[in-house]
């Protein structure tokens, strides 16, 4: 005789599938607080970048990645909020289950955790500036140039920052490889969807973490090439300065003889600011190419990674709001469209035939949702948010798939006809169960 063909088993700890839940949710109240320090603190290095032309080409793109990183970071948590209440939904259903077979009463059902709705908006680091160094206002009247006038304490303290969020932002996700051996801990349908779900958003955290210290760098590179800037302009700025003095000095010996000869000085003093400006003025140009080369790779950052994983995470959410029966969005998708009824099993066990009676028992109905099974009710569920036909399949769903299980254990040398119905019917229930 053949080996009796293997079926899923369900194993619930309850206690560890609500540790799980409440794993995520720790992770989703810290991962927040991480957020809004990064806000607040953000606020203070307003115009930081300056208002030059290098420095508004650099706070424009700063300023873009920033958005973008903030936004992720609230879907993230957003995720967390979400993924905490759905674990909660599926221990609540092994929960009611029990209780059911039990034939206590079933636990009331977890209330939705609140969604933060983070904050994302900060000042522009574009638009500050500084007092100009002594003997600028030359090389502005003689050149128009603007002194790039970006403060490089604010952007390297701001390198400390972002670095500083991804550091608390990793300790604040470090519970995720926990909530996930909580969860593997258990044998349903459901927990494979969960495992990915805190696994992928572990991995999103990661992502995100790598883009604030990018974002990071970007503040110390520009400060550093401001550095420079300002080391060769100064001292382009003191020799102009010790040069015309010296021609102005000259020209003040010779005024008593030729009083025209001022103004020809006026000229000369002129022309060799204009020198200087010139200098001065390619010194700006190499700033702004080098500027340019950050604001490359700030935009691969928003446009490589953090809007892909926006993308990603707006379509998750959307997804998971059909997930969870209880949520206040107001309803799911349409209800399921009709389908041809379900074609009812024929078995020779009386028990097994009773549980395929109730679960097949709406196939004939001419207003049926789907195909009429239980399964297809829990699918419909899932999707509008609403009972099908006046009342909630899920616990009637959960007590079938436990039944299903218990009589293949019991009945392991049965008719192989018959076990593999009950496989087939189990596989069902737990696809159904799982959002499938």
């Amino acid at each position: 005789m053949s080996p009796p063909t293997p079926f899923p088993v369900i194993v619930c700890r309850g206690d560890d599938y609500r540790s799980a839940s409440e794993g995520v949710g720790f992770i989703r109240d810290d991962a927040g607080e991480v957020h809004g320090a990064l806000l607040l603190t953000l606020s203070g290095y307003a115009g930081m970048g300056g208002s030059d032309n290098a420095g508004a080409q650099w706070a424009k793109s700063y300023d873009e990645a920033v958005d973008a990183a903030l936004q992720t970071s609230s879907k993230l948590v957003s995720t967390c909020a979400r993924t905490s209440d759905l674990i909660a939904a599926g221990a609540h259903n092994h929960a009611v289950a029990e209780a059911g077979a039990n034939g206590v009463e079933p636990p009331s059902a977890p209330k939705p955790g609140m969604d933060p709705c983070l904050a994302i908006r900060v000042p522009s680091a574009g638009g500050g500036g500084g007092p100009e160094p002594f003997g600028w206002s030359l090389i502005k009247s003689v050149s128009g140039l603007v002194w790039p006038n970006g403060h490089q304490d604010q952007l390297r303290a701001a390198k400390d920052v972002w670095y500083a969020a991804a550091e608390s932002m990793g300790t604040a996700t470090s519970r995720f490889p926990a909530t996930v051996g909580l969860l593997e801990n258990q044998r349903s349908a459901e927990i494979p969807a969960a495992v990915a779900a805190c696994s992928e958003t572990a991995d999103n955290f990661l992502e995100l973490e790598t883009a604030f210290r990018e974002i990071g760098d970007s503040c110390s590179e520009y400060a550093q090439h401001l550095d420079d800037a300002h080391h060769e302009i100064l001292a382009e700025l003191k020799q102009m300065l010790i040069e015309t003095a010296a021609i102005e000095a000259g020209l003040a010996v010779l005024i008593p003889f030729t009083g025209g000869l001022s103004e020809l000085g006026n000229g000369a003093v002129i022309a060799r600011i204009g020198i200087y400006a010139a200098r001065i003025g390619r010194i700006i140009d190499r700033l702004v190419v080098k500027v340019t080369a950050i604001v490359g790779r700030l935009g691969s950052i928003v446009t490589g990674k953090l809007k892909p994983l926006l993308t990603k995470l707006g379509e998750w959410l959307e997804k998971a709001k059909t997930k969870w029966w209880r949520s206040d969005s107001g309803g799911g998708l349409p209800e399921l469209p009709p389908k041809p009824p379900a074609v009812k099993p024929k078995v020779n066990n009386t028990k097994l035939q009773n549980m395929l009676d109730d679960l097949y028992k709406g196939a004939e109905n001419p207003a049926r949702v789907g195909d009429g099974t239980t399964a297809d009710a829990v699918r419909n569920e899932y999707r509008t948010l609403e009972p099908t036909e006046g009342r909630w399949h899920l616990q009637k769903a959960m007590e079938t798939q436990r039944g299903l299980a218990k009589w293949l254990m019991d009945k392991s040398n049965t008719d192989p006809a018959d076990r593999a119905v009950a496989i087939r019917e189990l596989q069902n229930l737990m696809d159904a169960l799982a959002g499938r």
